[in-house]
């Protein structure tokens, strides 16, 4: 198992060296956007953002950790609907093919650094259990380099405006990676008590994502990459929705309770940012109010 999981977490990784085109500052990403749980859409008008993320490994179906990013361009758009009915009043035989903008940037993928920061002792038992696919010193694993992962959508600007924004879904971590990760935390080999001393501990990844995306100009495409944006994800296992099993690996918390409201609660990301249950101990009371005596 172990050759496998190393190969995944190196699926994907590019070296700096690669990163030819410098970042425009003309296109930047604003913020993460929560995805409402009441109906799981997501609004580029939203002016509220996620301070960070939490993704539950141990959460059945999870496939890595996705975010709608809001991104803003003041590229301004060429194509003006003045400039065209001009036009049309000095020849009226000029043909009208519709709006033609070279700078619509669509994205193609998202370029991630990603560091994983824990306690000293829980580095130190995901660099014995990754056998150097991680590199990990004090209290920090890395991948080596960055990470390529999806990402899709387009964002411009009409007329004279400026500064227009769009939801771009991406992978801050991607799926190969995060289910590398819950392949190491599964090995037997890896002291999971040592990694995770309860439901409630966690690990921190950081992430500096920058999107990749080319304009749509006549024979003068371009790449355009944004300036880094900041994320940091919660990695846990079982902190969201445990298992009776990962309950039961805890002295004193056997138990896996659904918390107050789950039914009116939708699971938009499986694994991701939203708790559906909780290990609780004997006398009903959850274990991260202080842990089962």
């Amino acid at each position: 198992m172990r050759p496998a999981v190393i190969s995944a977490l190196a699926i994907g990784l590019v070296s700096a060296s690669s990163c030819l085109v410098a970042e425009d500052s003309s296109v930047f990403i604003e913020g993460a956007l929560p995805i409402i749980p009441d109906d799981c859409s997501v609004s580029a008008a939203d002016q509220v953002f996620l301070a960070s993320g939490i993704l539950d490994l141990g959460a059945a179906g999870v496939g890595g950790y996705t975010s709608f990013l809001k991104v803003r361009t003041n590229l301004p758009a060429t194509f003006n609907n003045q400039e065209v009915q001009q036009s049309q009043q000095q020849s009226p035989n000029f043909p009208d093919y519709g709006s033609v903008d070279n700078n619509v940037i669509t994205m193609k993928q998202a370029r991630l650094t990603l560091s994983i920061k824990g306690r000293v002792e829980q580095i130190a038992e995901l660099a014995t259990a990754s056998q150097g696919a991680l590199d990990c010193n004090g209290d920090t694993c890395t991948f080596g380099g960055d990470v390529e992962t999806s990402a899709s959508g387009t964002v411009f600007n009409v007329q004279q405006n400026l500064s227009s924004a769009q939801a771009i879904p991406t992978q801050l971590l991607p799926a190969v990676q995060a289910t590398a990760l819950r392949a190491i935390l599964d090995d037997p080999a890896t002291k999971l008590t040592e990694i995770f001393a309860d439901p409630t501990d966690s690990l921190e990844l950081q992430v500096e994502a920058r999107l990749v995306g080319n304009t749509s100009g006549n024979g003068a495409v371009r790449e355009v990459i944004t300036l880094p944006f900041p994320f940091n994800i919660k990695l846990c296992l079982g902190c969201l929705n445990p298992s009776q099993q990962t309950c039961d690996a805890f002295a004193g918390a056997g138990t896996s309770a659904p918390v107050a409201f789950a039914d009116d609660i939708a699971v938009c990301v499986a694994g991701q940012d939203i708790a559906v249950s909780q290990c609780v101990c004997a006398n009903g009371a959850p274990v991260d109010d202080g842990g089962c005596q």
